[in-house]
């Protein structure tokens, strides 16, 4: 599978990053669940310029990104959770910053990045109300890290897509069969395969025929449930 545009889908994959086949995502998933150690910058005034090393790795909801020290400083009660549905863009070090263009990166990456040769290997997850800047420990790692991300992020948000489209349709299905009115009520027996009763002016008496209801399938998708394994949320055919 190739990364294509999709316009219910918010999301810039990094620049020439177009892979998004079930191998990709499912080896970079099995690599991100055992961590990959990078250097981080922080998003606070007091956090030091070069940037600290964290443990970058998915979550156990199976669909968020996290981080922890090095030396066991987050205990798994509070680690961050950073959505990854919500993520609209991996954005390279070197690409340009749409909303300033005469710079590249993040206003964040290009205040703490302290080199040149650290920014080629650095990138940044675009979410709604913050950003994760990045320098991988070298550019095999940083490789990895761009792809990866560009496509579980892809994966990820068109199976939501497509969930949310099975959801609105069974919804929908739901209420047009509460509504309908019908015009013939289908009995059942066991001797009979098909009788077709004219609802008006017909009167069923108890003891002719019984009848066999139809029942309405009312499972409910379960996104929650759906989503807490991210190598099961891939198995439903996007």
């Amino acid at each position: 599978m190739k990364i294509e545009h999709i316009d219910a889908i918010n999301f810039i994959p990094a620049e020439g990053c177009t892979d998004a086949s079930d191998y990709l995502v499912r080896s970079f998933v099995a690599r991100l669940k055992n961590g990959f150690k990078v250097k981080k910058y922080g998003r606070s005034k007091y956090c030091r310029r070069g940037g600290k090393e964290r443990i970058l790795c998915l979550h156990d909801d199976g669909i968020s990104l996290t981080f922890k020290g090095t030396h066991g400083e987050n205990t798994i009660g509070n680690l961050p959770q950073l959505d990854l549905r919500r993520c609209k863009e991996v954005r390279l070090g070197k690409s340009v910053d749409p909303l300033h263009p005469e710079c590249f990166g993040t206003p964040l990456l290009r205040q703490k990045c302290k080199s040149r040769f650290d920014l080629r290997k650095s990138f940044s997850l675009i979410f709604p109300h913050r950003t994760l800047d990045i320098t991988a420990s070298d550019s095999d790692q940083y490789t990895v890290l761009i792809n990866g991300f560009s496509a579980l992020c892809y994966r990820i948000q068109l199976a939501t897509l497509s969930l949310e489209k099975v959801r609105k349709e069974k919804a929908l299905e739901d209420e047009l069969s509460q509504k309908k009115l019908p015009s013939e009520v289908i009995i059942a027996a066991e001797e009979v395969d098909e009788l077709t009763v004219k609802s008006s002016g017909s009167d069923l008496s108890n003891g002719d025929v019984q009848v066999k209801k139809s029942t309405i399938d009312n499972e409910v998708i379960d996104s929650t449930s759906m989503f807490c394994d991210i190598s099961r949320l891939l198995c439903i055919g996007v």
